[in-house]
């Protein structure tokens, strides 16, 4: 998603309002709940932390998502790409364990 501009939503809700809210479906409908999955997965790995609720995460999830994608403030683009990176590495942060973390380092490393 650090590819996408939070500017982009804005011009879509603006000026093609049904797309925008298909978009909306789609995080509703798919990208929430693929979220929550990957929480159960990642507990089940014991990559994630066990104390985990999913239903709270994905609403963080989802007001980091609006508070990016949906509100436009007036930031430069580099700005909002670290905001962008800043928020995904907190939320994922919250959501693993000392082993998560360390697979996550091998995946990062390997790139």
């Amino acid at each position: 998603m650090n590819k996408i501009s939070p500017i982009l939503f804005i011009e879509i809700k603006k000026h093609y309002p049904n797309i925008f809210i298909e978009i909306l479906k789609i995080k509703t409908y798919t990208l929430l709940p693929f979220i929550s999955e990957n929480i159960k997965q990642g507990k089940e790995e014991k990559l994630y932390k066990n104390n985990l609720k999913a239903t709270d995460l994905c609403k963080s999830y989802d007001t980091m998502f609006n508070m990016i994608f949906m509100n436009y403030y007036n930031n430069s683009k580099s700005e909002q790409q670290t905001s962008i990176s800043f928020l995904n590495n907190l939320f994922l942060h919250r959501l693993v364990t000392t082993k998560g973390l360390e697979e996550l380092n091998k995946l990062y490393h390997k790139n």
